[in-house]
């Protein structure tokens, strides 16, 4: 979604990629609400779809909280397979519910490409300015990444899907 929204305000794609893949806030709601303006949806009318606040707040205090351990590398592996359904099916429902909010809203997928949104050619931008103007940030130190637990845990994923 950052990805599109910051295309669509005119930043170059290596830009917005480079934004959208390592940006981290603590004021996950309010950013939400700017990065759901900047793809010109309507912010009220998404939290009122269906059961989106609901399914937002889990994303957000619960989800969000095993995502973290894990990219972070604090939680090895999860043992305990219905917490990981659970986690799972959240996270697909959450996804499901805002890809039916864009078909509503007509507009296209967040997985299409932002040309496809309407993005035009950007222009070159000064990173921590864009994020500091629009977001109300700066750009963070890329985040470490355990590529050995991350395998290790998308192993029991797959073992779970099958």
């Amino acid at each position: 979604m950052l990805l599109i929204g910051l295309r669509l305000q005119g930043l170059q794609f290596k830009d917005a990629e480079a934004i959208s893949e390592s940006y981290y806030t603590n004021r996950r709601r309010e950013h939400l609400k700017i990065i759901v303006e900047f793809c010109g949806l309507n912010y009220k009318e998404l939290l009122s779809f269906k059961n989106f606040n609901e399914l937002l707040e889990l994303f957000f205090q619960f989800t969000s909280r095993h995502r973290n351990r894990l990219m972070h590398g604090v939680a090895l592996v999860y043992t305990d397979e219905e917490l990981l359904k659970l986690l799972i099916s959240i996270d697909k429902k959450f996804i499901q519910d805002l890809e039916a909010f864009l078909k509503h809203a007509g507009k296209p997928s967040f997985f299409d490409p932002p040309g496809k949104w309407g993005a035009v050619r950007g222009k070159k931008a000064d990173i921590n300015e864009i994020c500091k103007k629009l977001l109300g940030g700066k750009m963070p130190l890329p985040p470490t990444y355990n590529k050995k637990k991350a395998s290790d845990v998308m192993k029991k994923l797959k073992k779970i899907d099958s």
